[in-house]
């Protein structure tokens, strides 16, 4: 099972750390191969603890390592950002 991994979901070999990536404000990703599969596991922790665990196609995984400082700026702007007392998560077209 994946180190930290959380769920049945993961309960996949992981085969291979393609990268790890830190960040100063307490959070880190990082992308493992997973034996036979076009997908990779990517982990993101926070301060040590699982935060985010999801799988991703295994050619984009670069993409989260170039990119990760402004997903850190995201998950942050959100969490200090209140929501207008009329939000609503449906989408509305």
């Amino acid at each position: 099972m994946t180190e930290g991994a959380q769920g049945a979901e993961c309960e996949r070999p992981v085969k291979e750390l393609a990268y790890r990536v830190d960040d100063p404000r307490g959070f880190s990703v990082a992308a493992f191969y997973v034996g036979g599969e076009q997908n990779a596991r990517i982990i993101i922790t926070r301060c040590g603890k699982t935060f985010r665990e999801f799988d991703y196609p295994a050619y984009r995984i670069w993409n989260i390592a170039a990119h990760f400082t402004e997903i850190v700026d995201d998950i942050l702007r959100v969490e200090v950002t209140p929501m207008p007392d009329d939000w609503s998560p449906e989408v509305r077209l």
